[in-house]
């Protein structure tokens, strides 16, 4: 196989890797040992050409669905290393649903865990696919580090910076699935542009891969597994256990979703949190938003060490970042009064990155102009190198995502505040028009949040022969329960003191938990769908 490339590919940066530092301790095993660089690599190709004997060639797509382990280190970087490319799925989706995304992009082989193999096998039966289906233990097959190969055949690699990396598929908010197409100079370009936000990572630092690693948390903890920090994998999410394992093991890099970043300041013991942050060098997080008391306590259990990313699958991230000196001051601003202010920050997505150009259209008026500060939340297109060159379609043709001049349509509101901080204001398609007036679902949450007994809520629309469609908030109540008259009191006369009397929720219901989609976003489709007459 010819190694020519135009441009450089995450294969070069592996491989750099290993010429440098060989013997670099990069994997950890489920049993605690360390696989170096040299020794990861050679099980990597082990797995592809095991792939390989699935008929896996070149530009075939690989779908990896499962939990956290070596075995899907092993599998991404087969792929990224021999030019297939990685279909990269959370282990949460329903069999027939991963069957259904590798319908779409005509899968070769499903990876899973081996308890779901038979599970997967039905679904590829039912849908009449030609996919493989191939189960992956912790070591990805080798029976231990001394089955390991410890240098492959280089000819196995394709090295091509323009070719797809990666698949990377929506959430399906608003419709079926799409992959975003993203090459291996994108990644690149995203890996430098994220690790930019950073403190400097490299060889000395360890990274703990226990946020699910097909999304954002695996993202990072890749991206700084390529400029040489060591991987250790963690199937399952506790906060005792996650502090414990940094402790334990040297972790100074701890990428998590939202709530996981919450959950460790407000539910493990305060004495282990300080020693952890004392050890961390940084916590980047993104994803879904969290409410601001939430994020003020984060922000002061981990000083100097959270840092928020804002990006999607079609541009990846970040878009933009607010950064632990941003979290920090607004730590500072809360603690001497001053709440509105730290709210403004800890609200925002952060300052756009380098490179990147963001775009925000008024609703309901043609696109086509840049706006700067403006209190009114209006449609936003995102322009950079980042993102992707098309939606995968039939045969491997790219749908285009982008318009002639190269923006993508986010779907999302959003508006820049005075000090040039982007402001997020939910999905477009989850506007509300209630009476001719718009109301963003986001702007209610926050201050329906606020209220004590509320531990989540979605707003959504309903019909309403009044008004069109009215606003209606879902209720997750808090423990110990307060009574539902009393919570929605207290929400109502928030509401009034806070905004116009057509944002205000007319109607709330009550449910156990949120539904959610395999991205850990609201699903508010779900949500219309259950409360529609």
């Amino acid at each position: 196989m010819s190694t020519a490339h135009a441009s450089p590919s995450i294969a070069d940066r592996i491989l750099g890797l290993r010429n440098r530092t060989p013997h670099h301790p990069w994997l950890a095993t489920a049993d605690g040992a360390w696989l170096t660089v040299e020794q990861t690599v050679g099980a990597a190709l082990g797995v592809a050409e095991r792939l390989a004997r699935e008929d896996a060639r070149p530009g075939d797509r690989i779908v990896i669905a499962l939990t956290n382990s070596p075995a899907f280190r092993l599998l991404e970087l087969a792929a990224l290393l021999t030019g297939m490319v990685r279909v990269a799925l959370t282990p949460r989706l329903h069999p027939r649903e991963v069957a259904r995304i590798a319908a779409d992009c005509d899968a070769r082989v499903i990876c899973c865990d081996p308890g779901r193999v038979e599970a997967f096998h039905d679904a590829v039966n039912e849908r009449g696919l030609c996919s493989a289906v191939a189960g992956f233990d912790s070591l990805a097959g080798f029976s231990g580090v001394d089955d390991i190969p410890r240098r492959a055949d280089d000819r196995l690699l394709e090295r091509r910076g323009t070719a797809p990396a990666m698949l990377l598929y929506t959430s399906g908010t608003t419709g079926a699935p799409k992959g975003a197409s993203v090459s291996h100079r994108a990644w690149l370009a995203q890996l430098d542009l994220a690790l930019e936000q950073l403190p400097s990572i490299g060889p000395d630092d360890r990274v703990l891969a226990v946020a699910p690693m097909a999304h954002f948390g695996g993202s990072m903890a890749l991206d700084a597994a390529l400029v040489g920090a060591s991987t250790l994998t963690m199937a399952r999410f506790s906060p005792v256990d996650v502090l414990d394992t940094v402790l334990s093991d040297g972790i100074t890099v701890l990428p998590l979703a939202p709530i996981m970043v919450a959950m460790l300041a407000e539910s493990a013991p305060p004495e282990l949190v300080a020693r952890a942050a004392r050890q961390l060098r940084a916590i980047p997080y993104g994803g879904s938003p969290l409410a601001f008391s939430r994020l003020v306590t984060a922000a002061r259990a981990f000083p100097g060490l959270l840092h928020q990313y804002y990006g999607l699958s079609e541009t990846l991230a970040p878009v933009a970042a607010l950064l632990a000196t941003d979290h920090d001051r607004a730590v500072r601003l809360f603690d001497d009064g001053r709440l509105a202010e730290a709210e403004a920050i800890l609200s925002s997505a952060g300052a756009v990155a380098r490179g990147t150009q963001v775009r925000i259209d008024p609703v309901g008026e043609a696109a086509g102009h840049a706006v700067g500060e403006t209190s009114e939340p209006g449609r936003l297109s995102v322009r950079s190198p980042l993102v992707t060159d098309g939606y995968w379609g039939p045969q491997g043709e790219l749908r285009p995502a982008t318009n002639s001049e190269g923006w993508f349509p986010t779907g999302d509101l959003g508006n820049f505040d005075a000090a040039g901080r982007l402001h997020l204001h939910g999905r477009g398609d989850d506007m509300i028009i209630s009476g001719g007036f718009n109301v963003i679902p986001a702007e209610v949450e926050s201050v329906i949040r606020t209220v004590e007994g509320v531990a989540d809520v979605a707003v959504v629309g309903v019909p309403d022969d009044r008004w069109g469609q009215r606003v209606h908030a879902t209720l997750v109540l808090g423990h110990p329960t307060r009574p539902l008259d009393q919570v929605t009191a207290d929400i109502e006369a928030a509401c009034r003191a806070a905004m116009a009397a057509f944002k205000r929720p007319l109607s709330f219901d009550v449910v156990p938990e949120l539904p959610r989609t395999a991205l850990d976003k609201v699903d508010r489709r779900a949500l219309r769908a259950r409360l529609a007459p």
